[in-house]
């Protein structure tokens, strides 16, 4: 599956460069979703597999964390090297070229027998997860809350440069900045979480939706560039901080197999993930009758439902 991850990007690189219409390009973006929704399952489904349960929420932490700089990477390297290689298609080739070594090297370098060993002790072939993910009270209260912190988390990922430079009076570079700071904050964020997950993950679970509550107000109700920056900075990092602890939460769980970690993890994700495309259609909507700094504020006032579905979630006899 990792393997099939990294051919979709390749595939997709090598179709941005040839495409010649709108259309060919969403089928190349097509490909990165598929390669997202299988690394944000496997990944986590790899870590129950190879790691005790003392050490699964640092490495979902990792996780995070490393997705969370090169996301940062990502979005400011193509400035510098999109001139060198002569245009954006040269870029998307060059991003599909090294998917190519990613994928020859997990087939070669895959730790194939390592999971194995780790996988001998499953008896008999395990039954789609989905159903037994949604069994668990747990999962879907935690899925349900993640479901409302990726559609605001999104809304800041698609519009915040926006908010910050017509609301906030921000320059361009000043709402660079700040969209660049949420990522940032996000990395330092999911490494702290890890180096506390041992002894803390169940306080970090229940309370960092709060502090996602409070930056998310900063952000909306100030207007000095500081307390602005520092209420994005603050949601980020406790988003950051949330999910690994939640993940890690799913696989300590009893009677979680890895089919139904894959499920739930699905669901986590994938939810969320999937109603995110409807966010413009919506915020369009929204900004019919409100303004956009009221729009933003409603957005911000969901996080309250996920500090109620996590306290609940949290109280749970079966949250470990």
């Amino acid at each position: 599956m990792l393997i099939i991850s990294a051919v979709c990007v390749a595939v997709s690189g090598c179709v941005s460069f040839a495409a010649r219409s709108f259309a060919v390009i969403l089928l190349a973006y097509l490909f990165c979703g598929i390669c997202q929704g299988i690394m944000e399952c496997i990944g986590v489904v790899l870590v129950a597999q190879l790691f005790s349960s003392n050490y699964r929420a640092l490495f979902c932490s990792l996780i995070c964390a490393v997705s969370q700089i090169t996301s940062s990477i990502a979005y400011s390297l193509p400035v510098f090297l999109e001139e060198p290689l002569g245009g954006w298609r040269h870029l998307e080739l060059l991003w599909g070229i090294l998917a190519v070594g990613v994928a020859v090297l997990v087939f070669f370098f895959g730790g194939r027998k390592m999971l194995e060993k780790a996988q001998e002790k499953k008896q008999g072939a395990e039954k789609i997860g989905l159903l037994g993910a949604l069994r668990m009270r747990f999962i879907v209260l935690s899925v349900l809350t993640m479901v409302v912190f990726i559609w605001v988390n999104n809304h800041y990922a698609i519009y915040l440069p926006t908010y910050l430079a017509e609301v906030k009076g921000f320059s361009k570079e000043q709402a660079g900045l700040g969209t660049s700071l949420m990522y940032i904050c996000g990395f330092i964020g999911a490494l702290v979480s890890g180096a506390l997950s041992v002894k803390f993950r169940k306080s970090i679970y229940r309370y960092t939706p709060i502090f996602m509550l409070a930056g998310s107000l900063i952000l909306c109700l100030f207007q000095a560039p500081f307390l602005v920056l520092l209420g994005a900075g603050l949601f980020a990092c406790a988003y950051q901080m949330w999910i690994p602890m939640a993940l890690a939460s799913f696989m300590n769980l009893d009677g979680v197999s890895t089919a139904v970690l894959a499920g739930a993890t699905a669901l986590f994700n994938g939810s969320g993930h999937f109603l995110t495309g409807f966010i413009p259609t919506v915020f369009t909507w929204e900004l019919q009758f409100m303004s956009m700094h009221t729009a933003y504020l409603i957005t911000s006032c969901l996080l309250l439902i996920s500090v109620v579905l996590v306290l609940a979630a949290s109280s749970l006899k079966e949250f470990q």
